[in-house]
């Protein structure tokens, strides 16, 4: 069994999957394999009211059950699953993230791979002037006023149009090879995405210090 995540409008919901090899699918008589989404269980675990107003994100913590849940104006909600529900374990805010309902905001998150061992959690985000394209880490506690003030920015793009909420960062993952990759708009700006001289647009990688950064 597999387990994935999804977000739908108004909810939230954790699928589980039995994954068969892909010469394994039934198909109907004019040999079209089935939906594989046909083979999802859907079970509700929490509703709308327990989550960010706009929510973006979802992600499991490493080998847990803990996972957290991300709001457009930098709300970051730490649930636990427990069976088939969800119980919150608590909350805290990012500071300088660009308020909802502009499109950009806070985004994406990803644990190190060394999370058991150093606490490393990096999120990234637009900046509420809309100045900048961000990339930040904290250490993580279950003290969130301390995990929240252990903000560390590791990068900061200059969008060059703060007029333009939109295009910003959204994508942010580490590699098999250890680097930490980060997927940037363009800010409607699409001449630099071709601009080498810019990270506008671009798919860039980070390697992380072992002390942090």
């Amino acid at each position: 069994m597999k387990t994935a995540a999804s977000l739908l409008p108004g909810l939230l919901s954790l699928f589980c999957l039995a994954c068969p090899q892909a010469g394994d699918l039934p198909t109907d008589s004019n040999g079209a394999s089935e939906d594989i989404f046909n083979r999802f269980t859907t079970q509700r675990v929490l509703s709308a009211a327990s989550l960010p107003a706009m929510t973006t994100c979802l992600e499991f913590f490493p080998n847990s059950a803990e996972f957290l849940v991300l709001g457009k104006a930098g709300e970051v909600y730490h649930f636990v699953l427990i069976a088939d529900s969800a119980a919150l374990l608590g909350t805290f805010v990012l500071p300088e993230v660009a308020p909802a309902p502009a499109e950009i905001g806070l985004t994406d998150v990803a644990f190190d791979p060394q999370f058991a061992l150093n606490g490393f959690v990096y999120f990234c985000f637009s900046t509420g002037d809309n100045r900048w394209n961000r990339i930040v880490r904290v250490q993580w506690s279950n003290n969130y006023q301390a995990t929240a003030n252990s903000l560390a920015i590791i990068l900061n793009v200059d969008r060059l149009a703060p007029g333009r909420a939109w295009h910003g960062i959204y994508s942010l993952a580490f590699g098999a090879d250890g680097y930490l990759y980060a997927a940037l708009g363009d800010a409607t700006q699409s001449q630099y995405a071709q601009d080498p001289t810019s990270l506008l647009g671009k798919l860039i990688r980070i390697a992380p210090r072992a002390s942090g950064g």
